[in-house]
């Protein structure tokens, strides 16, 4: 009888960075990584805001690790500030629009919420992308995981009457609460439907969220702001957080909300390092293309139990 091939030990590494500040913190992560997570069987492909780098196997035979993250830190501030400039243009225009006194203020209501929804929708992870990224991986063999870095988003909201006219009728004045729903970032991500889809391509997502920013809400300079009492710093991605929560709990990743990336990195990279491998046959298998989700269950209440979701039987 034919032995059983071995399973690939080599891992598929994917770090996508959606991140408006470099940080100091950052190159600590990714120095950690060459240091300690990435071995030499891995594939490793970084996603920035301007660009996807690939780095096979190989190139560690060809460079030195601190090399490599050398130049790969380089890369990555390059591509951050590069990626930031057209974040930071619509800042400011937001704070223009605000000083300027010229325009009634349904006008310049208006245009705030046209700027909103341009730095509502400047992130670069959307529903499509992340199915193209499933689907890309699901085709490898071995362990797959995904690190997401995406950095906290804050933008100030308005009172109608800060822009100069509390004596409109009321239906110019709902204006305000219109301004004010635009604050909040549409939900671009299915969580159900993106769960299933990296579950049953065996993919673990760790969720990295980072708290702190050095862009202030809409850039606004601090005397601006203390003119401006009724200004409320809104964050636009809590629904981005709430949904890659849950794609890295069901995946069996973790996600981590932190100021300090190399921590929360740090703290994905351990759990990644500490798994079982376990192989099943379903009886009775049918390929009827529903998901069949997964459970495991271990003896003992100190344990917890992280796992995919299931998979579609194709």
């Amino acid at each position: 009888m034919a032995a059983k091939p071995a399973p690939k030990t080599g891992r598929t590494i994917v770090m996508q960075f959606e991140v408006l500040d470099p940080m100091p913190k950052l190159d600590e992560a990714v120095d950690f990584f060459f240091d300690h997570v990435l071995e030499p069987e891995d594939s490793l492909t970084i996603i920035t805001p301007r660009t996807t780098y690939r780095f096979k196997p190989e190139a560690l035979a060809r460079l030195p690790r601190q090399e490599i993250a050398r130049q790969l830190k380089d890369k990555l501030r390059e591509d951050i500030l590069t990626g930031a400039t057209e974040y930071k243009r619509l800042l400011g225009d937001f704070r223009d629009i605000l000083r300027s006194p010229e325009d009634a203020p349904d006008l310049r209501l208006h245009k705030l919420q046209v700027v909103i929804r341009q730095l509502r929708d400047r992130i670069g992870i959307d529903e499509a992308s992340l199915r193209r990224t499933a689907l890309a991986l699901k085709a490898l063999e071995g362990q797959k995981y995904i690190f997401l870095f995406y950095e906290k988003e804050l933008i100030n909201s308005v009172s109608f009457g800060n822009l100069g006219d509390e004596s409109l009728p009321a239906e110019e004045r709902n204006l305000d609460d219109m301004a004010a729903a635009e604050v909040q970032r549409d939900l671009t991500v299915n969580p159900r439907s993106i769960e299933r889809i990296f579950s049953d391509a065996s993919i673990t997502a760790h969720f990295i969220y980072l708290t702190q920013s050095k862009m202030n809400a809409a850039g606004l300079d601090a005397e601006y702001q203390q003119q401006n009492e009724a200004l409320q710093a809104k964050d636009l991605s809590a629904s981005i957080y709430t949904s890659f929560r849950e794609m890295a709990r069901v995946t069996g990743g973790v996600s981590e909300a932190s100021g300090n990336p190399f921590a929360a990195f740090r703290k994905a990279a351990t759990a990644m390092e500490n798994y079982y491998l376990l192989y099943y046959v379903r009886e009775n298998y049918q390929a009827d293309g529903k998901f069949k989700e997964i459970k495991v269950v271990v003896t003992g209440r100190r344990f917890r139990v992280t796992n995919r979701a299931g998979y579609f039987a194709n």
